[in-house]
């Protein structure tokens, strides 16, 4: 299994990679780091679309940061398609009510349909499931036709709920217990369908990405802490050299037992 995963560390152009999330923060925030630290602390995880192309599977601001300040080449963890999951959160809104929804509905009447109660789906749309206070669940239906990433409709809801307030992952107050921090009132929630890995791949490879912190995309087995100097990937030297770097630096590690290997799930609480 070890052997296996190291395998899986490859270094390749940054063009390559292809993120499935819209950015969250301006340009100019996130080129603020301008990509001068020393080290990538984790190799990026991605899943390959073609012969050219890679999904990025999560750590899409990082990514837009290196790439951006200049970064031609990045360290991967290239995992198997069987090898992942796909988890969609149930999220909750803050300062995005019922009358908000109502008002985008209005807006576009033809993409955005405001269901009934246990009412199925239209041919052509996808169901979205809302929650507000004092009022019965019911579903919205985005029209999806094109079915090429993000439902253009979609993408408005999250912009709408974006302009006036935020979501956030919707956590069970049952297991926080008695937390010393208060949690977030929400003014309603939110469940979106379940989408495949080819949905996110469309969505990368069309620009129609999906909003930021809402679909997971989870591996079975992730390799950590590979802790690779920048300055290497800065250098003028070729892909070929700079992977041979890589594959010194593990026997180097693995040499001194500076490595660890963990069968079985890991739960790391602060990435």
């Amino acid at each position: 299994m070890k052997n296996g995963l190291l395998s899986q560390i490859r270094i390749i152009e940054s063009r390559r990679i292809l993120p499935f999330e819209w950015e969250s923060e301006p340009e100019s925030a996130r080129n603020a780091d301008n990509g001068n630290g020393t080290l990538i602390r984790h190799p990026f995880p991605v899943v390959e679309i073609d012969k050219d192309n890679f999904l990025l599977l999560e750590d899409s601001e990082r990514y837009r940061e290196l790439s951006g300040a200049g970064l031609e080449h990045l360290p991967v963890q290239v995992c198997g398609r069987k090898a992942v999951r796909i988890a969609i959160q149930r999220l909750g809104l803050v300062n995005f009510g019922f009358n908000d929804l109502t008002r985008l509905s209005t807006k576009y009447a033809d993409q955005i349909v405001i269901g009934e109660p246990g009412q199925e789906e239209p041919s052509g749309f996808i169901a979205v499931g809302f929650e507000f206070p004092y009022r019965e669940p019911l579903p919205v239906f985005l029209r999806n036709s094109t079915r090429t990433g993000c439902p253009w409709p979609l993408e408005q809801i999250f912009r709408a709920i974006l302009d006036i307030g935020r979501y956030v992952p919707r956590l069970d107050r049952r297991a926080s217990g008695d937390g010393v921090f208060r949690t977030v009132t929400h003014s309603g929630t939110m469940t979106l369908p379940s989408f495949a890995l080819e949905d996110l791949e469309l969505a990368a490879k069309s620009d129609r990405l999906f909003p930021p912190n809402v679909i997971r995309v989870l591996a079975d087995s992730r390799v950590f802490n590979i802790d690779f100097p920048i300055s290497v990937l800065r250098a003028d030297i070729s892909i070929a050299e700079k992977e041979l770097f890589l594959k010194d630096l593990i026997t180097i590690r693995e040499q001194a037992c500076k490595t660890t290997f963990f069968e079985g799930r890991v739960y790391i609480l602060n990435r």
